[in-house]
């Protein structure tokens, strides 16, 4: 939770992965 930036792109990339 230091960076939205890296968090959000994280959490795009774990979604596309877990989809």
């Amino acid at each position: 939770m230091r960076d939205p930036t890296s968090t959000n792109k994280k959490t795009e990339l774990t979604r596309q992965a877990s989809k």
